[in-house]
């Protein structure tokens, strides 16, 4: 839902993102604002768990994409905004800014950029991207063009979707050990699980929140059965 912004209806008391990861070399801090008080396009918040912090969103496809991050396992922090590079293109001097910057649990960092699937094929970005990858691959880091086509990709995005509905609930302490408990032995089935808690009318939920709270993982480019296998998250 967008974020109302104005004198009665500010953003004091969010936790707003802040910071970055740790900028690799060849990047500077942000110099620019993201969200405005005056636009026309649909802005407003995501509140990342794993984060601890609001980050601002200008498109729905940069709000899709907050969803992925928030529950891709593979990833470990991101950052909203993170900094300016100065780039060499076509010759000229130019600042250019990405979208976010992504640091994976392998331990390498990217910066992403996020655009629709006609702005990512423009011939007149072309050179940017190029630059850009460059730039980035001097300085021991990497640069992504990430699509609309990618952001969307189902199941995918409607599974994220579906864990961030059910990330707040709050899991009773004896479920949550019931549940890792089956799972020590490997991956168990959905149905399987709910059985575990069949006097719990909310099963599926606290079984979701775990999952949502990165206890628990399943496919999350497949489609959320009875036959969908959960499994134990490594830790940490």
């Amino acid at each position: 839902m967008p974020v109302k912004r104005g004198r009665k209806h500010g953003l004091r008391g969010r936790n707003l993102a802040s910071f970055a990861i740790g900028l690799p070399h060849g990047a500077m801090p942000i110099s620019r604002k993201v969200v405005t008080r005056r636009t026309k396009r649909v802005v407003g918040y995501f509140q990342s768990l794993k984060m601890q912090c609001a980050f601002p969103w200008e498109s729905q496809i940069e709000r899709d994409y907050f969803y992925c991050l928030e529950f891709d396992p593979n990833v470990a922090a991101f950052s909203a905004q993170p900094g300016c590079l100065n780039l060499l293109v076509n010759g000229e001097p130019r600042k250019h800014f990405p979208d976010l910057l992504v640091q994976y649990r392998h331990g390498q960092k990217a910066f992403h950029e996020v655009k629709t699937d006609r702005d990512a094929a423009a011939p007149e970005k072309q050179p940017i991207f190029d630059a850009a990858r460059l730039h980035c691959a001097q300085h021991g880091t990497a640069y992504r063009v990430v699509t609309e086509k990618e952001i969307r990709r189902q199941p995918r995005l409607r599974n994220c979707q579906l864990l961030m509905h059910h990330r707040l609930r709050k899991v009773d302490l004896d479920d949550g050990i019931r549940i890792s408990s089956a799972l020590t032995a490997g991956p168990i089935q959905f149905a399987s699980l709910r059985e575990l808690l069949a006097d719990r009318p909310d099963a599926a939920a606290a079984i979701l929140n775990m999952a949502a709270s990165g206890r628990i993982g399943f496919p999350l480019d497949t489609e959320l059965t009875d036959t969908t296998s959960f499994h134990l998250m490594p830790s940490l």
